[in-house]
């Protein structure tokens, strides 16, 4: 799957989750800065950025994510691996990349907390 084609596939499971959990969603045509998303709840609006990883790391094992200087600008990233998402808050987005362990002994790191925590 192209690099385009996965992104645009993470963004429509992240707006699936979102329109289960609530919120209206509303896409940046623009994505400007680093925002894909905006999503609303009871009032109150949320940036988000979506990142997606399908393959693993042969190295590491794990699902690496890169940010560039736009991991701190949302106020979410939400990190999807396949059918996994980790929301996570910007105060944690204090580097350009992460990598993230869900199915081995690495799962309960700190972002550990985060995984399919929708109550944003």
């Amino acid at each position: 799957m192209e690099i385009k084609t996965k992104g645009t596939v993470g963004e429509l499971k992240v707006k699936t989750k979102l329109l289960e959990n609530g919120f209206n969603v509303y896409e940046n045509i623009n994505d400007i800065n680093g925002i894909d998303l905006v999503a609303e709840k009871d009032n109150k609006y949320i940036s988000i950025q979506v990142k997606a990883s399908y393959s693993k790391n042969e190295i590491s094992k794990g699902y690496g994510f890169r940010f560039g200087n736009c991991g701190n600008v949302a106020d979410y990233t939400i990190c999807v691996i396949n059918d996994l998402f980790y929301i996570i808050p910007k105060h944690e987005m204090k580097q350009t990349g992460l990598t993230l362990f869900p199915d081995t002994q690495y799962s309960l790191s700190k972002y550990h907390q985060y995984f399919d925590k929708w109550n944003i």
